[in-house]
């Protein structure tokens, strides 16, 4: 499961790329991967916009890089993280610091709402051996931030879906 703060866009795109990967190098029907956010949860707004595409302008900077790495993110609906999905989860690639533990998201943040389960909690770029996370691009972004996002998602996920793989068997 890949958890961002409102499950619209960064979360999404590594559920999108998980997927295809797993189904490209045919583990598709073993495993699935799951995306949700903290925002509807411990106290946090909820979002009134269902996916990315009710944000047009942020939409139509992401849609080239969204094709030119072969997802499409367009029927996503956002999901608020819940016990169960936590619970039925092998692995949580949690996309930014201020997610996994930050005290400005206070309760919503996922090792106050989860602790018990945060053994399965893994910083995004852990993947790759690096203790950090993929930054919000925040509603405005420029293409070339969006295209830097989810290019780096896709990438991380091509080299090190091995070690996903083996967290998830652990």
């Amino acid at each position: 499961m890949a958890v961002c703060k409102g499950n619209i866009h960064r979360s999404v795109v590594a559920e999108a790329c998980i997927n295809k990967l797993l189904k490209e190098r045919g583990f598709g029907g073993r495993y699935v991967a799951i995306s949700r956010g903290i925002r509807g949860t411990a106290g946090m707004r909820t979002l009134a916009e269902r996916n990315l595409q009710d944000y047009p302008q942020d939409w139509e900077r992401n849609k080239p890089s969204l094709e030119t790495i072969g997802i499409d993110i367009s029927a996503h609906a956002c999901t608020p993280i819940s016990h169960n999905d936590v619970e039925c989860a092998a692995v949580i690639l949690v996309m930014d610091r201020k997610v996994f533990d930050a005290p400005e998201y206070g309760p919503a943040c996922l090792v106050m709402q989860f602790p018990s389960h945060q053994h399965k909690m893994h910083l995004f770029l852990e993947l790759e051996g690096t203790a950090e996370g993929i930054e919000d691009c925040g509603a405005g972004a420029a293409e070339e931030q969006y295209r830097h996002v989810n290019e780096r998602i896709h990438q991380v996920l091509q080299e090190h879906l091995d070690v996903l793989m083996r967290w998830a068997s652990e």
